[in-house]
Order: structure tokens, then sequence, then C-alpha cells
């Protein structure tokens, strides 16, 4: 029980009461019925008012919380690197995102970003950004990617373009 506190509570208080003044030990006692019967009836209209449906019309309030679906790992750990709050774009993310734009362009359009001469024509149909994240390549000397300094805004535009393509 929730409740049960208030009893031992009470109980203690009795017999330490009993203890010190005798004459008052039967009020004591009263007193522990009377808290017992306060917790049982708590605990009771508690368990009531659990059991009753929740109302349509109550906002937010709900008797159980409701389990949140399971993500596939493919969303659900890009997704948990997009809330880390950060100015720049999560490298795998990063890395994704040129893929996706690479397959899109191979499907429909029938360009690699491998051959030279399909350079020119991937140029005309992307942004200067979009261009960027696509040819991007990882510095020889440094070992530095340039796809690891894609600034946090860039996101939404770029999704936006990569839906249009």
């Amino acid at each position: 029980m929730r409740w049960a506190w208030i009893v031992v509570v009470t109980a203690v208080i009795t017999v330490i009461a009993s203890i010190v003044r005798p004459e008052v030990a039967h009020l004591a006692f009263r007193a522990t019925l009377l808290a017992a019967a306060v917790a049982v009836l708590l605990e009771a209209a508690s368990r009531l008012f659990e059991m009753l449906p929740a109302s349509r019309w109550a906002t937010g309030w709900r008797p159980h919380r409701r389990p949140r679906p399971e993500l596939p790992a493919a969303v659900s750990t890009p997704a948990a690197q997009l809330r880390w709050r950060g100015r720049r774009i999560p490298m795998p993310i990063a890395l994704n995102l040129a893929n996706l734009y690479n397959d899109r362009l191979a499907v429909r359009y029938g360009l690699r970003t491998r051959r030279l001469e399909d350079l020119p024509a991937i140029e005309s149909l992307l942004s200067p950004h979009a261009y960027l994240v696509v040819t991007a390549q990882p510095h020889p000397r440094t070992n530095l990617h340039p796809l690891a300094r894609i600034p946090r805004t860039w996101l939404e535009p770029l999704l936006t373009e990569l839906e249009h393509l």
C-alpha cells in the first residue's frame, strides 16, 4: 500500500505516547485506528480512480504511458546523432546524405561522381552546397574530410533539394 507509511508513523507515535504518558494511550490508539482507516480509504479511492476510463475530452492525461514504436537502426542512429546540439552536421549523417545524392543521380540521370566527364552535368543539376557534399573528398595529407565541416543550417535545404532531385 502506498499509504502504509502513515499507519507506521502513527503506530510509532502511539507507542511513544503510551510510554511517556500512559493516561493518553487510549487516545493515541484511537488516532492509530483513524489513520489506518484513512489510509485504507485513500488507497481504495486511488485504485477506483485508476480503473476509470480516460475521458476523450481530457487533454494530455493518460492512465498509462503509451510505448513508442521501435525505430529501425538506420533511422534511430542518425536521429540520436541529430539530437546532439552542435554547429556542424555529424559525419555519419553527412556521409549518408552524400550517398543518397549519389544514388539519386545514378538512378535518375545515370551520372556518377567518379567519372570526371559527368561532373559538369552534376554541377548544373545541383546547388553549390549539394555539389560540395556530393564531390567532397578527404584531404590526402591531413586526412580531414570536408563533410565534417558542413554547417547545420545546410541540412534542411539539402534535404529539400534531395526530395525534388
